[in-house]
């Protein structure tokens, strides 16, 4: 055992692929947590000068082409030189699967995630992307089966109950869904304000609006709520849906505060604002979400009625009213 230590260490001495001296190089600290194409790639650039073929480098390489430069081709390229590499790490493995799946390789995408499974059973995302790659499939009971595995490894994890949730209504079993909401509401190791919100969501799914409205309110009138910008828009439709326009608002402008880009959210105000016949906020939030998307459907749509009822100005109505359809019809002709 000394012995291959040894010719281990003296591997990594010679060869820098075989070493992960990287890892408390700050340069490498520092991509790890970088989220802006330039510097990333800067400090790549670094990194592959000081460890030529490394393969935490290369790694690190391949996750900024996927997540940050949405280069798929070049991420596997570099993903599976990486893995080459470094063939039982889990994390690689993963983002490696990503990189397949959005490439619709989804045998491929299930195939890294089982492995990944296999080398670290215990991290609860990697059974979520493994389910969510076996939905993409239409294969749903498999992929509530895998949703429920995880949620025995790691009973805490929130995204997989949604994921549960989501599998159950696709199979229109409530009563099951229900079931499981009923068990993770007894686990203390669950967040049960983010098992609540999801719950909640799920409820809106199957309409029933008002069970939904409860379980919002009831994590939103707890002294430290914790809750998503998603669920305070959650919040907002099931209050919509279920009659309650101002309590719909209230939400809403939440959910606007902590996400102030989200079209979105964004157009649902304007909807809203429809509705009260506040043709200053339907305006107004119309010409933000344009700021983001000058090509948004719904925000055209809503900037030519309130031009029309708030400003009585028919030229301009009438000029995003055509291009609202114009667009609609693009949007139609694609699909």
């Amino acid at each position: 055992m000394m012995r291959l230590f040894s010719c281990l260490f003296f591997l990594s001495l010679i060869f820098p692929k075989y070493s992960n001296a990287q890892l408390n190089d700050p340069n490498y600290k520092t991509l790890v947590n970088t989220n802006t194409v330039a510097e990333a790639n800067r400090l790549i650039r670094e990194l592959e000068k000081k460890y030529p073929d490394n393969g935490y480098v290369m790694m690190q390489k391949g996750y900024v082409q996927l997540m940050l430069e949405n280069d798929v081709n070049s991420a596997l390229i570099t993903l599976s030189k990486a893995a080459a590499l470094l063939p039982g790490n889990d994390e690689l493995l993963t983002t490696r699967g990503t990189a397949f799946f959005r490439k619709g390789l989804l045998e491929k995408a299930i195939a890294d995630q089982e492995k990944a499974i296999s080398i670290q059973p215990k991290k609860g995302q990697y059974y979520s992307k493994l389910g969510n790659y076996q939905f993409s499939q239409g294969n749903f009971e498999t992929a509530l089966a895998t949703f429920l595995k995880g949620l025995v490894v790691n009973p805490s994890h929130s995204d997989l109950y949604w994921d549960a949730f989501a599998t159950y209504y696709k199979l229109n079993r409530y009563d099951d869904a229900l079931e499981l909401f009923s068990k993770g509401l007894t686990d203390p190791s669950i967040d049960q304000h983010f098992l609540r919100c999801n719950w909640g969501k799920l409820l809106i799914n199957f309409k029933k609006y008002d069970l939904a409205t409860r379980q919002f309110d009831l994590v939103y009138s707890s002294k430290e709520p914790h809750m998503y910008a998603e669920d305070y828009h959650n919040a907002s439709i099931a209050h919509y849906k279920n009659g309650n326009l101002e309590r719909a608002i209230f939400y809403i402008d939440i959910a606007i505060t902590k996400d102030p880009f989200n079209t979105t959210y964004l157009t649902n105000r304007a909807s809203y604002a429809m509705d009260a016949k506040d043709w200053v906020t339907v305006i107004t939030m119309a010409e933000r979400a344009l700021a983001e998307d000058e090509d948004h459907v719904l925000a055209n749509m809503y900037m030519a009625i309130g031009l029309k009822w708030g400003r009585n100005d028919l030229v301009k109505s009438a000029a995003y009213e055509r291009k609202a359809k114009e667009l609609d019809a693009k949007h139609n002709n694609n699909q």
